[in-house]
């Protein structure tokens, strides 16, 4: 190509002769090159195969090649570099395009696209920031197809600040058209798109990076870890949103949009009158993480005189959490648009360091075609990292800036991401599922070191304070059992930190079981900074018999371990956390003389409708599983300290699993009559996800009976559990249904937030524990993706309704990543990287097949498994303890 055999010490200048392109030419009392090659359309077929496109694609270079010269010549005083750049010309090129050569469309458009993340064709390099180019393209009448090809490229393109205006002109048509690329593209799955901003603020949508989160335009940032007051009053603690601003024309209408690309994660708002441009995106940044960033870019459009915009900070009211009584630091910075101010905030906890920049007004003067600007928001709690955290965002230049950003999310979405095809419905709900439950997680990669991480609230980073309904930025039941399956599977590494809070709250809980009575540790129901007990004063309750929620831990260590094989964690947090759990659990039960049973009583399981009940199935089951997971991790742990313990898979064979033989089907509690009604899914978990081994028939009826007395208004997880178990049970038609109702009556548009509840009743909002349980209906249900001691299960994956294709790439097992991908020519399983330390093989129920990483294997039997060469636990992984996983 062009850019690679051109000298950056000379400057080309393409003429060329097949004409429409405009001569570029350079003033030569400003600059004069030490040579200049003039090349004609007759050299150029000498290096590039003939036709338009390919000579233009050429042109396209160079012309970008002699920006990058003239913007950064070191030889150019300052006045004769403002001078020349102004004069670079705007318009790109004017092509003819022929249908013959539409499959070079492609990149035609990857070179318009370049210079967004390149070139800036005002201020060079200097600034880094991206103006707009233009681009005419000129087709007849017969070739408008190809033009509408064109479209299509290019639309599909994200530009980060603004885009080139394409201008098509028909020649035998009457009237030209003008499409401006700066406008978003609606129909793509990860852009969510809107004129008109919800009715309820607690709509709009969420954005974070683990260290802070905020809900867009509100009042409020919450940071991690963050919390105030004390037991039952304990809430995220509020910091005022600085970052919250708000840039607007001084005079005159405009029209106003807005956009959230959740790839990106950017928020951007556009902003146009008759006079200007305005493009203010806002992000909290991942790499940055202390930072809530603020990029405004204004473009003159028209009107030659001055243009002013009126900036307003929308911080909100003093915050009652918090102290700001230390006086403001001012830092001194090298952009002039605006001072920094430092406040110390403390509350009974942590200190809090928060800088901020603020303006008043900007003003276009009339020399100026295009201004940007830049507010900045960091908070942590050391001083100095503030303080280092926003010179060094401050030293970035725009463009560095946001592609650090992007890096970040681009990696993610890399590793993990759910394609389907032909319901762009169900698309943009998996988008942005997966977007708001990832933005509550802690960045790898990040300028200053991360500090411990405190856990998933229902409703994520960006939300808490005193809101009851945003569950105070609390950590429940929910993270284990309807967050972690799907955290696992985006990337292992944050599920080993989700372990890692609860591991450093584990003295916390055994002072709790200690206080209450028991060995062991409790875990509470609600957890926050200190891991006690945090539940409202409202509801003891609650807090004394959902005890689940200490065997609900436990399983997701196993669920980690069956992943991963971690034997280092295992050894470090996850033995100690397995065995306490393991103590409380067999302190609690309850020896049945007269039926040679365990009974656990006064419980009140998954179903908060129902308290002070004995034998919640639920709860039963998922004890017994942590007593087995105890008894199989620890000896490869600790065998001396094991010996000391009795047999806890002796208590686990005993404890009582309700069920009535007559019915076929397992009752709710010691009890419980068909007749009741319940608020969410409790018994139809033992199928799925605790994999309680059981007949079809139970299943189908267990299901059969709990649709029937389940109250409509309860949570969405309750759907996604019951279309996953319909499709084991190969009931396709009730799977279906039950998975569209699991997200449609949830997720609020535009910005696709998930309520609580359905439409018509008041909760809680950006509830991710409703997305993990969609996502699992995916996951785990359509997709069929099962994760046991010894193996990883793939079963009956389907596409899922009103789709053509279905893929889910990013399958994490034992240090390898897979591809599960449905078409109209069947259902693939694909190797797309391999841990060579673990070698796997594939079994279809006939033959055995070595997994290479070029593997692609076509499933037609039910199910396959991919399973270890080598079992870590040897001859003690006994299938009775991990509910006979290979036989179910």
């Amino acid at each position: 190509m062009v850019r690679d055999f051109l000298d950056k010490s000379r400057v080309y200048l393409f003429v060329p002769s097949f004409g429409f392109f405009p001569t570029v030419s350079v003033d030569p009392v400003l600059f004069r090159p030490t040579e200049a090659y003039y090349i004609a359309q007759e050299n150029f077929s000498l290096m590039f195969r003939a036709g338009v496109i390919t000579r233009a694609l050429a042109y396209l270079q160079c012309y970008h090649e002699m920006k990058f010269f003239w913007a950064n010549n070191p030889t150019m005083s300052s006045r004769k570099h403002e001078q020349v750049t102004r004069r670079i010309p705007k318009l790109i090129g004017l092509l003819w395009v022929s249908a013959s050569e539409s499959t070079l469309l492609p990149q035609l458009c990857e070179l318009i696209l370049e210079p967004a993340y390149v070139f800036h064709p005002i201020l060079g390099s200097e600034r880094d920031e991206f103006e707009g180019l233009n681009l005419v393209v000129v087709a007849t009448d017969s070739e408008n197809g190809c033009m509408e090809r064109f479209f299509q490229i290019v639309s599909t393109m994200q530009f980060v600040h603004s885009a080139p205006i394409v201008t098509i002109v028909c020649l035998l048509a009457v009237n030209a058209v003008t499409v401006c690329l700066g406008a978003i593209n609606t129909s793509l799955p990860f852009v969510f798109y809107t004129e008109e901003l919800p009715d309820d603020p607690r709509l709009m949508p969420t954005i974070g990076n683990g260290h802070i989160g905020l809900t867009l335009l509100s009042d409020s940032v919450y940071m991690n870890g963050v919390y105030s007051g004390k037991a039952g009053l304990s809430h995220r603690a509020r910091i005022p949103n600085f970052s919250n601003i708000s840039v607007m024309p001084a005079a005159g209408n405009y029209t106003i949009s807005y956009s959230l690309n959740v790839e990106t994660a950017i928020f951007q708002i556009n902003i146009e009158n008759n006079d200007m441009k305005i493009i203010h995106i806002i992000y909290a940044h991942r790499y940055y993480n202390r930072a809530i960033v603020n990029q405004i870019y204004i473009y003159r459009t028209h009107n030659e005189g001055s243009l002013k915009l009126n900036v307003q900070h929308k911080p909100g009211k003093p915050t009652t959490d918090i102290d700001f009584s230390d006086p403001p630091l001012t830092i001194e910075t090298s952009e002039s648009e605006y001072e920094q101010n430092l406040d110390v905030i403390r509350n009974n906890q942590t200190t809090i360091h928060l800088i901020q920049g603020y303006t008043a007004q900007i003003t276009l003067t009339p020399d100026q075609r295009f201004a940007s600007y830049r507010f900045v928001m960091t908070v942590d709690e050391l001083c100095s990292v503030a303080k280092q955290e926003i010179t060094d965002v401050l030293g970035r230049p725009n463009k560095k800036l946001l592609k650090l950003h992007r890096s970040e999310w681009v990696e993610f979405w890399n590793s993990f991401r759910i394609r389907i095809e032909d319901n762009l419905e169900l698309e943009k709900a998996i988008y942005g599922s997966l977007f708001y439950i990832a933005s509550s997680l802690p960045s790898f990669k990040t300028n200053h070191p991360t500090v411990d991480y405190y856990g998933l609230s229902p409703t994520g980073l960006g939300r808490g304070g005193v809101d009851l309904l945003d569950y105070e930025g609390h950590s429940f039941w929910d993270t284990e059992i309807w967050m972690f399956p799907v955290v696992m599977q985006m990337d292992p590494r944050w599920a080993r930190q989700l372990l890692n809070y609860r591991y450093r709250m584990l003295d916390a809980a055994r002072d709790h079981a200690n206080k209450t009575g028991y060995l062991g540790a409790r875990f509470p129901w609600e957890s926050a900074y200190t891991g006690t007990e945090v539940t409202q004063p409202c509801c003891p309750v609650i807090a004394q018999q959902q005890i689940h929620i200490t065997a609900d831990i436990s399983f997701a260590a196993k669920n980690y371990f069956a992943l991963t094989n971690d034997l280092e964690w295992l050894n470090n947090e996850g033995c100690p956390l397995v065995e306490n759990i393991a103590e409380f659990l067999a302190d609690r039960v309850t020896y049945n003389v007269t039926t040679g049973q365990y009974d656990i009583k006064y419980v009140m399981g998954p179903d908060e409708d129902h308290v002070n009940v004995t034998n919640n199935v639920f709860t039963n089951v998922v004890t017994k599983n942590a007593l087995y997971f105890a008894d199989l991790a620890l000896p490869a742990c600790n065998v001396k300290r094991y010996k000391k313990h009795p047999s806890w898979t002796t208590i686990a064979d005993k404890i009582k699993v309700p069920y009535d033989e007559k019915n076929d089907y397992h009752p709710q509690y010691d009890g419980f009559t068909r007749d009741i009604v319940i608020k969410q899914a409790d018994a139809v978990l033992l199928a799925y996800p605790l994999m309680y081994p059981m007949s079809q028939t139970t299943r189908r009826n267990d299901l059969k009976f709990y649709e029937n007395c389940t109250r409509n208004t309860g949570p969405a997880m309750t759907w996604a559990i019951h279309s996953i178990n319909h499709l084991d049970n190969g009931d396709y038609l009730k799977a279906d249904i039950n998975f569209r109702r699991g997200y449609r009556d949830y997720i609020r548009q535009p910005f696709q937030v998930w309520s609580e509840v359905i439409r018509g009743e008041f909760g809680a909002t950006n509830f991710i524990t409703g997305a993990g349980g969609f996502l699992q209906s995916i996951i785990n249900g359509y997709a069929g993706v099962r994760i046991h001691f010894g193996c990883m299960e793939i079963r009956k994956p389907r596409i899922p309704p009103n789709c053509n294709k279905f893929s889910l790439m990013g399958i994490k097992y034992l240090g390898s990543t897979f591809k599960i991908s449905i078409d109209d020519t069947g259902i693939f399983f694909q190797c797309l990287s391999l841990n060579v330390q673990q070698s796997l093989k594939l079994y279809d129920g006939i033959d055995t097949y070595d997994i290479g990483p070029n593997l692609i294997f076509n499933i037609t039997m039910d199910r396959i498994l991919i399973k270890p060469t080598r079992n870590i636990f040897g001859s003690k992984l006994r299938l009775k303890d991990l509910w006979k996983i290979n036989r179910n």
